[in-house]
This record gives C-alpha cells, structure tokens and sequence, in this order.
C-alpha cells in the first residue's frame, strides 16, 4: 500500500505560514479533516469544515500558557495542512485555527489538539446588515458582495447566476451563510456554494452539474467501500417548487412605524429598528422596502413630555443623527439635546414591495410513495421557470432508485492515492463496484473526509449524489429531442 512522504501543518506566526515540523521530526500525529455539504435538496451550501491535528507536545511549545510556548501560535492565525507524495506538496486544508487543547495531568498525553476551521466559518458568524433593496440582480453578484463583506478570499470560482431576482432583501440577523443559502435556494437544484480544500470559494450556477459531463476520476471496484440504499423515504410522488411574486405598492407610503413611546432621556442617544410591515393587510405575507426617504423631523419624526403625547412639543430638541436605509427595516439614531422626552411618532416612507400569497408549481412524479419533495426559493419569482424545473426535477428524480451516499478509499495503488490527495468537492467520478450492481455510475462529489491515523497512512470519504440525469434545453445548446428540459 502507498505511503504520502510527509505530513506538514503550517501556521501563520507573525510573518507568513510557517511549517511546525516536517520530515522525520513532524510533530503532527494525526488527522481529521471534514468539509463540504450534505447530499440534498435543500440548503445547498457547504457546513463548516473542520481539521484536527493532534500535535507531539513533549516539549510544551504547543501550549499557550507555558514559558516554552511557541511564539505566534494563537487561535485566529491562519493555517492550511499539506501531504506530500510523488516530491509534490498536496493542500487538503486551509483555514484558521480555532482551539488549541493541550493535554494535561501527570499521566496525560504529551500531546496538543490543534481544531481548525476553514472559512465558510466566518461566513456563518457574520451577521447581514441593515442592506439597502436589491433589483434585478443575480446570485453571484449578491455572494461576491456578502463573502467581500467579511474577508477577501484567496480565490473565487462564481459562476453567473441563471436566474434574474426582481427584488432581493435578506432578513435581519441571518448570518451570511444563510443568505448564501437563500440564494442558492433561489437559484434552484442543484446549485450549490462551497469551499475547495486550497481556500478557494466557488459557486455552482442550476445548470453547472447538467452541462458537466467531463468525468474527472474512473474507480473501477478497488473502493475500499460504497454506501449504496433504496428507501420508500427517498421516493416521492410530487415536486412542489415555490416562488415569491412581489407587487410594487405607490410612493410614498408608510414602511413601518414605532407602535409605542421609547423614552429618550436628556443628552441620550439610541438607534431604532423599524421592521417593514403590513398591518392592515393580513394577506401580505412579508413586506420589502425601496426608494426609502429619510426621515423627517414633525413629518416622520415627533417628540412630547408625555408618552401620551400631551405636554410639551419637544421635537426641536431631537436630533435624527443617521437614517441606515434597510431593505426589510430601517435604523434610525436619534440624540435628545434637551429635557427628557418621549417619542411619540416614529415612521420611515418609501415604495413597498408586498409579498402575497406564495406561487407553487406542481410536478407529479412516478414514485408510488406519497412523499412531497418540497423546494423553495425566497427570491425566486418567475412561475415557469419553477414549473419547468419542478418537471425536470421530478421526471429524473421522481422514480424508485438506489442513493449512492458515500465512497470510502484506502489507497491500494498510486492512482487511489492520486485521487485521495487531489479530488475535491464538485468533481465527477465515474464508479464500478460488483457487489452493489453500480456499473459505470457518474456522481458529484459532494463532501470530503481525510484521516490519517498514523504517520504515512490516509484514507478518505466522500458523500456523493448522482450525475447521471437527463440534459437540460439552454440556449445555444441544441438537445431537442433528446430527452431534455427547458431550464
């Protein structure tokens, strides 16, 4: 069985990634490594991936807290992991480090567990702003914007967006992975957004994995392992795809308004959030804002002694120091440069963008199982394309068939060493195993699990999902008559 040559983790210390140890006098003892997504319909974006390094420590330069502690190794420093083969450097990770455990007692390991994230979890810690409405704008434009927003990728892979959303607003305090989540929701099956094992961001438009036919990696039965299942669960009888149409209301009108009196004390500054609301129309569903105007003192804006609005007009008194223009609500900061006040009227006018009842397109499929697949897009709002796609979705997907889940590989040869080391998340592999009856079966590789358990020994898992579907009808690509679908 073939070997990697060597392992090396490297941290950045202060000036740029540095190898902890290589060659014989590695201090990396083994290894874990997680990334990618589940295999799935919904919520098409990579989880955070994760590397765990457990690190020789006899020496306790892996240890924070003590004298002997390297300088520079600190949680937050970027870092990626590398396996040599063949006199070639192979990346399997990149990230940041995000918990150093050093073992303790007096029997305990001399060794320190280094955990890593790579940066989709920066992604899932962020918060989305207070962002000003979006028109007519595609998936990737909107990802480039979110992702640049927290951190500047070493690379980006996006393709352009099929779909055109009329109006794009993301809910206040979802964190940017969600929003991503959103978009790809909204970009429909089967796109995708995930991280590549050298750092690289990429993004997978609904047609990228119908048009890819080019098989990347061919195992012919020497898998270590293949997860293949039939379930009655995974066969359904329907496709329900939803989408959102939106109707532009008159400018100007009242977006959303404080419903009681926040005090205002003397000298004291606050910001307000002000959702975007309907109330007297039960059949809006959401409501979005644009062309937001600013608010205005007696207009917008009014302040008296009392919370009843009684006493003394204090208005002059409140300055509207920052108006923060949302798309689905609005922060307004206010500083009261007199006597203790109450507001009284607080409001924000623009042009509302109402959501009413949800559009569905049903696709009934050959399954005989009363299961209902159910895809939503939040920005989606274009009822053929959901039509087409949930016919597409449920004329390929909808019938009794085996998920090949996962693949295990132990390299028996140079070549599954080769695809251990160098096959990634979004490549297609064509398989064979016996056993199972998969003959020649193309599939996505979804996700990717490294392990090494010992110096010189590694082994991978993959989730897969199927490649092997119908072609889609796009324009310049003629398949009419084969078996395609307008997508």
């Amino acid at each position: 069985m073939p070997r990697y040559q060597d392992l090396r983790v490297r941290v950045d210390l202060g000036a740029g990634l540095t190898a902890l140890a290589t060659g014989s006098a590695t201090d990396a003892m083994e290894l874990d490594i997680v990334r990618g997504f589940s295999t799935q319909f919904n919520r098409r974006v990579a989880r955070v991936g994760y590397a765990n390094v457990r690190l020789r420590n006899s020496s306790q330069k892996y240890s924070p807290d003590s004298a002997s502690a390297l300088a520079g190794f600190v949680t937050g420093a970027d870092c990626d992991i590398q396996v040599q083969y063949g006199g070639t450097w192979y990346t399997l990770f990149a990230g940041i480090v995000d918990d150093i455990l050093p073992a303790s007692g007096v029997r305990g390991e001399r060794t320190t567990v280094m955990r890593c994230v790579d940066h989709i979890d920066l992604l899932s810690r962020a918060k989305v702003g207070v962002d000003a409405l979006e028109t007519d704008v595609r998936a990737n434009t909107l990802i480039n914007t979110l992702v640049n927003a927290v951190y500047t990728p070493s690379a980006t892979d996006y393709e352009t967006g099929q779909s055109v959303f009329g109006y794009v607003g993301f809910r206040h305090n979802a964190s940017v992975l969600q929003a991503i989540a959103d978009l790809c929701d909204s970009e429909l099956f089967p796109a995708c957004f995930y991280e590549l094992q050298n750092g690289t961001l990429r993004f997978e438009d609904r047609h990228n994995r119908r048009l890819d036919t080019t098989v990347d990696w061919t195992l012919d039965g020497d898998m270590a392992g293949l997860g293949v299942s039939r379930r009655r669960r995974d066969i359904f009888s329907r496709v329900a795809v939803t989408n959102h149409p939106a109707t532009v209301g008159a400018s100007p009108e009242v977006l959303g308004a404080y419903t009681s009196a926040p005090r205002l004390d003397a000298g004291e500054t606050k910001t307000f959030r002000i959702p975007y609301r309907d109330p007297d129309n039960e059949m809006v569903k959401s409501m979005l804002g644009t062309d937001v105007i600013t608010v205005a003192a007696t207009t917008d804006m009014t302040a008296n002694a009392a919370a009843d609005g009684t006493g003394a007009d204090l208005t002059a008194n409140i300055d509207i120091d920052t108006h923060d223009k949302g798309a689905n609500a609005s922060d307004v900061t206010l500083t009261n440069n007199g006597a203790t006040a109450y507001i009284t009227k607080l409001q924000v006018r623009g042009t509302a963008v109402r959501f009413y009842t949800d559009e569905v397109a049903y696709s009934d499929a050959v399954g005989a199982v009363a299961n209902v697949l159910e895809l939503d897009g939040p920005f989606q709002d274009n009822l053929l394309v959901a039509q087409n796609w949930a016919d597409w979705i449920a004329s390929e997907w909808g019938g009794e068939t085996s998920t090949v889940e996962s693949l295990y590989v132990r390299p028996s040869n140079s070549d599954l060493m080769d695809f251990i080391l160098q096959a990634d998340v979004g490549d297609r592999a064509k398989l064979s195993e016996t056993q199972t009856g998969i003959s020649e079966g193309e599939f996505f590789l979804n996700s990717k699990s490294v392990r090494v358990p010992q110096p010189g020994y590694i082994e991978a898992e993959f989730e897969l999902e199927w490649g092997e579907v119908a072609p889609l009808w796009v324009l310049g690509v003629s398949l009419l008559g084969q078996g395609t679908y307008l997508g």
